[in-house]
């Protein structure tokens, strides 16, 4: 897997995204609330030896506030977060003419999280075994509007048990055990409105059951929803 190959990846996952204003923004599963049924159903996924991760969106730093944090978390063990992409990992232009996307390797076996742009190792981590699932923290702004601090790709780690998150396919023939992670929250203040708050692609792990990939071949098509923000 090459690094060239990643950022055409992102580029062309960005190119979905219609970011601007924030007012409007490709939703694979829009469901007011939750994303509801996604690949593989139990935010739990299945790690190969490495990981490798674009940030593809964060709304925080599109908005102008300090970002989010992205990460993992071995599904054992979810009071010990690894972050992946820190507040400090920002792509300025998503999609635009500056669009420097994120990229990062993560070796599961060794502990390592390299930055993939600077080419230096980033944190280190005691590895685990296991599924592993993701998170979100959100920018300290929006947790205030949201009422909620970190969203994880399984619903039980949730407040209430929502459905906060979706994984979708990559619909590249080339790419193998690739998914598309997205995280909402419903914005108090905006009449049920599904907020999407961050996307990232992650490479190198499969769903406990791979043969739900077959009922979403289409998940990136999505289709445009309205959202709503209020600072």
């Amino acid at each position: 897997m090459t690094k060239k190959w990643l950022i055409s990846l992102s580029l062309g996952v960005a190119s979905l995204l219609a970011v601007g204003t924030a007012n409007a923004l490709v939703i694979p599963n829009p469901a007011p609330g939750a994303f509801g049924p996604d690949v593989g159903g139990s935010g739990r996924y299945v790690p190969g030896s490495t990981l490798i991760s674009v940030e593809v969106l964060d709304t925080g730093a599109t908005l102008g506030f300090t970002g989010s944090e992205f990460g993992f978390y071995f599904a054992n063990n979810a009071s010990t977060l690894v972050p992946i992409f820190q507040t400090s990992d920002q792509n300025p232009d998503p999609g635009g003419p500056g669009d420097t996307p994120q990229t990062a390797f993560i070796d599961l076996t060794a502990g390592n999280v390299y930055d993939g742009d600077q080419g230096v190792l980033q944190n280190t981590f005691t590895p685990g075994t296991g599924p592993i699932g993701f998170y979100l923290t959100i920018d300290p702004t929006l947790q205030g509007v949201f009422g909620v601090t970190s969203i994880y790709t399984e619903p039980s780690l949730n407040p209430g048990g929502e459905d906060m998150s979706a994984a979708f396919p990559i619909l590249d023939p080339s790419v193998t055990n690739g998914l598309l992670l997205g995280f909402a929250a419903v914005d108090p203040n905006g009449a049920g409105n599904s907020t999407v708050l961050g996307y990232s692609a992650a490479v190198g792990v499969t769903v406990p059951e791979p043969g739900t990939l077959a009922l979403l071949g289409v998940g990136l098509l999505g289709f445009a929803a309205r959202r709503r923000i209020r600072r």
